[in-house]
């Protein structure tokens, strides 16, 4: 094998890294973010995201009132080189329906996130649950897995992981009454 042979190869793999190198520099450049959708705790001032429970979220269940409100929590965060603009976010389940929030508690958009900053935004349980309650009754499907979809003010959109809501019993339909409960008159 000649020098110039060598040489040749040697040319060639440096150039092919370059040109990899340079695509995918293109490609990755500008803002990318992820999202991931949760549940929380919130008084109006402080927010603390609890894990969500792997059973899912009973659209029944919101036990807590005024001052502190069970809360939808979807968080975004910036991994790009460049920051984003967050137009718009929307609850969308397996079969495309989507849930629009009309009310955001913390976190109201549009908003500018720089680089590798997050944003939250925080939604009321409650209403969320409307929405699926109906949703589910419409359908007449026991669970829905919804998702957090942003928009992104350069077109983008990203979707987060699912998270489970399921109809278990309904606290304001009672059942039958125990037979210690009944009238014997």
């Amino acid at each position: 094998m000649a020098t110039s042979d060598a040489l040749a190869i040697v040319g060639a793999i440096t150039g092919s890294v370059s040109l990899i190198w340079n695509v995918s520099s293109y490609l990755l450049a500008g803002g990318r973010a992820s999202v991931e959708i949760g549940i929380g705790l919130y008084n109006g001032t402080d927010l603390f995201i609890m894990p969500t429970p792997k059973e899912g979220i009973n659209v029944y269940d919101n036990p807590l009132s005024a001052p502190i409100d069970n809360v939808l929590v979807i968080q975004i965060f910036g991994k790009g080189r460049q920051g984003l603009t967050v137009d718009g976010v929307k609850l969308v389940d397996r079969s495309g329906i989507s849930y629009l929030p009309t009310r955001f508690l913390r976190g109201g958009l549009p908003a500018r996130m720089e680089v590798h900053a997050s944003h939250t935004v925080v939604l009321p349980m409650n209403e969320v649950n409307v929405n699926v309650h109906h949703a589910l009754r419409k359908t007449q499907m026991t669970e829905l897995r919804l998702r957090a979809v942003v928009r992104f003010g350069n077109g983008k959109a990203v979707r987060s992981k699912p998270i489970r809501f399921y109809a278990g019993e309904d606290p304001y339909i009672r059942g039958p009454v125990a037979s210690d409960e009944r009238d014997d008159d």
